[in-house]
């Protein structure tokens, strides 16, 4: 990488750290949503409350916690497993979509970040 190239990404980063603070929210939160648009664009399974722990490596107490803090939000759902009882789905609302897209649009994209 060359130092005009990580100057970019340096700013992005930075940009990036910004918004988490002004929106008070966490690299998980980003995780979770990005990963549920993801997979609804790709017409692929949600992902499940068990994928967010073991993908995030986290322990149950900050799992539950980070849910809590998107269903709070209203930025996500759960949704019941009608085979299995125990396994709930995430998905994301209306709410969540349009936040998660509002913090990518911001997000500098200069020409040398696409290369």
């Amino acid at each position: 990488m060359n130092f005009e190239k990580f100057k970019i990404h340096a700013l992005v980063v930075k940009a990036v750290d910004k918004i988490y603070k002004s929106k008070q929210i966490q690299h998980a939160h980003i995780v979770v949503l990005s990963e549920i648009i993801a997979r609804k664009l790709e017409n692929t399974q949600l992902p499940n409350v068990k994928w967010v722990q073991t993908d995030l490596d986290i322990s149950f107490t900050k799992l539950k916690s980070l849910l809590d803090d998107l269903v709070n939000s209203g930025f996500i759902i759960k949704i019941q497993d009608t085979n299995d009882k125990r396994v709930k789905f995430l998905d994301t609302t209306k709410k969540g979509e349009e936040f998660i897209f509002q913090i990518f649009n911001t997000l500098p994209t200069p020409k040398l970040l696409e290369e």
